[in-house]
């Protein structure tokens, strides 16, 4: 695989951010980035994954060295340069803060940029066949609305809860005795009560997901209906499951020690599995339209 740093592409495994040349985001971690992926070898959604860039880079103040356009370009020659090896691909870009100035926290200029190409790796197949198995972690994202590069909270959970509960990802929730689900470590959430689908309002406590807008999406296509409110912990779910860009939907069966539903994938979950893939393919745009 082949990635740009900032003015040069190399091996993917030779991506490095240097500690001097980019300390703003080296070690004040003022990092921002998107994780987005191809289908049939057009990148899915790619104008919403920039969208959602500059709106973190505008909140956070962060001056980026190009528009909108050219980092559509920019992404297209990257990809090109890896059209010979077989495979879907992972795309990460980031914008990262740069040089330190004389106080060793500003920048001093635009935030670098970094488009790192990775092959795709979906889950094992049980996941989607079988479930998973989830544990709450009372924790809230710093700056939720934004993909920081800031993941102490999941390692933390990771080293404890998920380990406690022989669980495969953490569901972060709200601290107290009536708790409130917020998102996973890596990914949005979904339950079905009562034949709809209720998922976290993004209300500034979560990630706008573009995987969570698809699924939305594709759950109107499907005449189900689809409510962005609270989610109490009380368990009182008929199915439950997660999305993010590289795991699509993911069927959850149990959430601490509390089986869902019957404890396997529900009815509602593995119809909208299918109609998600589909409009994965119908929704994917060229990137020749943006050139």
């Amino acid at each position: 695989m082949i990635s740009y740093v900032n003015g040069r592409f190399v091996p993917t495994d030779e991506v490095a951010f240097p500690l001097v040349g980019d300390a703003v985001g080296t070690i004040r971690g003022f990092r921002i980035f998107t994780a987005c992926k191809t289908v049939n070898g057009v990148i899915f959604r790619l104008d919403d994954h920039i969208k959602r860039l500059w709106e973190s880079a505008a909140q956070l103040g962060m001056e980026l060295p190009h528009s909108q356009e050219t980092l559509r370009l920019l992404v297209a020659e990257t990809l090109e340069k890896n059209k010979s090896e077989p495979g879907e691909r992972l795309i990460e870009i980031f914008y990262s803060g740069g040089p330190a100035a004389a106080n060793g926290t500003s920048p001093t200029g635009p935030a670098l940029v970094y488009v790192v190409v990775f092959p795709l790796k979906l889950p094992s197949s049980d996941w989607y066949d079988r479930g998973i198995v989830l544990a709450t972690f009372p924790h809230q994202r710093l700056f939720p609305e934004i993909k920081l590069t800031f993941y102490v909270g999941a390692v933390l959970a990771h080293q404890t809860v998920v380990k406690d509960h022989n669980a495969d990802m953490p569901l972060f929730v709200t601290e107290g005795k009536n708790p409130e689900v917020l998102e996973g470590s890596t990914f949005n959430f979904f339950v079905v009560k009562n034949g709809e689908l209720v998922t976290p309002a993004a209300d500034g406590r979560i990630l706008k997901g573009i995987t969570r807008m698809s699924v939305i999406e594709s759950a109107g296509r499907m005449g189900l209906v689809v409510k962005e409110e609270s989610v109490p912990m009380d368990y009182s779910w008929d199915e439950a499951f997660i999305v993010s860009s590289t795991r699509n939907i993911v069927p959850v069966v149990r959430v601490d020690d509390n089986v869902i539903g019957s404890g396997v994938p529900g009815v509602v979950t593995q119809r909208l599995m299918g109609q998600f893939a589909v409009d994965m393919v119908i929704t994917t745009v060229p990137l020749e339209s943006h050139t």
